[in-house]
């Protein structure tokens, strides 16, 4: 007797489904920011795919150029993009503040350097100051920082001084408006990413 198979069923073919876009995609000028980040995405356990961090982009129109590659991965409306670097000397640096803003993208921006947010873990820097004397200024007061041989923000010592640190940048962004120039030396919005941070560790 031949057995008889049961009919055929509709076919279902699998669906790829997309993965979920990141919270927010930071672009990060050298590894000392890089670092920084990843470190406190730990801290706060907020997943490496909620929060993806790349850091060594280069130069700042680099930086934004590539940024605007990698969120091309995503509908703009899905991810929030970062991008962090300095003044230093670039001599892009306002063609790709502009660039940036036209894209949509949120700065996180320090002049003269990154340094200078290290410096308000600690203290007040309301006078203009060089890079490099930000740099030497820092490795005196923070715990391993050294810009040659160790350019690392020790984590404990940023935990313990967000929040002077926010303020003190906070006072220099309204003095630089005051001044005309918000974007002048010294000035850092570094903190505002750090704060954006904090809330999607706690959504």
């Amino acid at each position: 007797m031949t057995r008889r198979l049961p009919p055929a069923g509709p076919l279902r073919h699998k669906t790829r489904q997309r993965p979920l876009p990141p919270a927010l995609l930071i672009v990060c000028e050298g590894k000392t920011e890089e670092r920084l980040l990843k470190g406190l995405r730990s801290h706060w356990r907020i997943p490496a795919a909620r929060v993806v961090v790349t850091g060594q982009a280069g130069d700042p129109w680099a930086l934004v150029e590539q940024a605007c590659l990698l969120s091309k991965a995503y509908r703009r409306s899905e991810v929030e993009t970062w991008v962090v670097f300095d003044r230093d000397e670039h001599p892009r640096w306002a063609e790709a503040v502009q660039r940036a803003r036209d894209l949509g993208f949120h700065l996180a921006l320090s002049n003269p350097c990154i340094e200078l947010w290290g410096l308000l873990l600690h203290r007040d820097q309301t006078a203009w100051i060089h890079r490099h004397d930000a740099q030497k200024a820092l490795a005196q007061v923070h715990p391993g920082y050294h810009h040659d041989k160790s350019p690392w923000f020790d984590l404990p010592t940023v935990l313990a001084g967000l929040e002077a640190a926010e303020a003190r940048a906070e006072l220099l962004a309204r003095r630089a408006i005051e001044a005309g120039d918000p974007l002048g030396n010294p000035t850092t919005s570094f903190h505002h990413l750090v704060a954006r941070m904090r809330e999607v560790a706690s959504a």
